[in-house]
């Protein structure tokens, strides 16, 4: 199927966005370029050469690189479905707005199964059932102290006594007491203090059940991952920011399960101290 342009919205806050901001400049004009090889969900197939030839024409990218670049940053979703390979550009519906007579999509949506890696812990496939929801606790809302106008004080030291269980409904002082005591034993920025944007957003995580099951052994296994440690195209190390985007817990994750099979060296072994000494040279956010 070859890929059809259309004319798209250019929304002005593109080039200001913060997070966008952190990818490379090609990174950067791929994406405001793939609203035009879409349909009208914002999905298209994902082939890299054919990208490539409609929007680089001229200038020999390697569109591959550049999209996994926007998908570890949350801006569009690689998946696969029925077979084919495809992409999903995230936030698609809030930023355009398709010609009323525009084809229907005939592209299977995103169902929560990343592209060509095997999640047998996610529960997303018809033969792997879906892991049940942490108990509640029957005397409170679980998400009730999640909400930033009600939450309590966090600072640095973590010292905010919690309510919740941490585990599976980690409140922002947990999360902030977890991710500091992760960042001291390797090269990600410690944390002062979360404010509302974080709030907002591990509100938004905690409502997922799987993401409450799994955020522990993701944040667990950041110090031995190297393209978190910043071994990756733009030298770029993970934050708690990134660590709160809706896929980066799966990502993390995915890449444990493609060096657990496979001799790619993407982890180094944890060993004593995770395998990281000396000044890491990091900051705090």
């Amino acid at each position: 199927m070859a890929y059809r342009m259309r004319k798209r919205n250019i929304d002005p806050g593109l080039v200001k966005n913060e997070d966008l901001a952190d990818c490379s400049i090609w990174a950067r004009f791929l994406f405001a370029c793939l609203p035009m090889i879409a349909d009208r969900e914002g999905r298209l197939e994902d082939r890299p050469r054919r990208i490539e030839a409609e929007v680089f024409p001229y200038d020999g990218q390697d569109a591959n690189a550049l999209l996994g670049e926007l998908a570890a940053a949350g801006f569009i979703t690689r998946y696969e479905a029925n077979g084919g390979e495809y992409i999903q550009i995230e936030a698609f519906s809030k930023h355009q707005h398709p010609h009323r007579n525009e084809a229907e999509s005939t592209i299977p949506p995103y169902q929560g199964l990343s592209k060509d890696i095997p999640r047998t812990y996610q529960g997303h496939t018809k033969d792997i059932p879906r892991l049940p929801d942490p108990d509640p606790d029957p005397d409170q809302d679980p998400d009730q102290e999640l909400c930033p106008s009600e939450m309590d004080p966090v600072v640095a030291n973590g010292k905010s006594v919690s309510t919740s269980e941490p585990e599976k409904h980690p409140t922002a002082a947990d999360l902030l007491r977890a991710w500091n005591e992760m960042a001291t034993v390797c090269s990600c920025p410690a944390v002062r203090n979360m404010g509302d944007k974080r709030k907002t957003a591990l509100c938004a995580r905690r409502k997922d059940p799987w993401w409450r099951e799994n955020w522990r052994a993701a944040l667990d296994t950041i110090p031995a991952d190297k393209w978190c440690q910043g071994v990756n195209s733009q030298g770029w190390v993970a934050s708690i920011d990134y660590f709160l985007r809706p896929e980066s817990v799966a990502r993390i994750l995915e890449r444990l399960d493609k060096a657990a099979s496979s001799d790619e060296a993407v982890f180094d072994s944890p060993g004593e101290g995770h395998g990281f000494t000396g000044d890491t040279g990091k900051g705090i956010t």
